[in-house]
């Protein structure tokens, strides 16, 4: 994948999908009820979904934040992040 990682953003559905990785989904865990993160087979993170994005972007306790606070500079969403601390 690109050093742009795939980001796919809907206004009308108040949502974000960030693809880190081009391997596929094996599983995905919710981190409470407007964040889920796929995993891949091997354990790495494959992407992001933020859903209600409307009241900011919450990286707190996600893995890979770091990364995603990047990704979210380089679209110019970075300006919606409101929690930094990762997992």
């Amino acid at each position: 994948m690109s050093a742009d990682s795939q980001v796919r953003f809907d206004a009308a559905a108040s949502s974000l999908y960030m693809r880190l990785s081009e391997s596929a989904v094996h599983e995905t865990r919710e981190f409470g009820d407007f964040r889920m993160v796929d995993y891949a087979a091997d354990g790495a993170v494959v992407g992001v979904e933020f859903l209600q994005i409307a009241g900011g972007i919450d990286l707190g306790g996600l893995p890979e934040h770091r990364r995603l606070r990047a990704v979210l500079a380089r679209h110019e969403l970075g300006k919606r992040i409101v929690g930094e601390t990762g997992g």
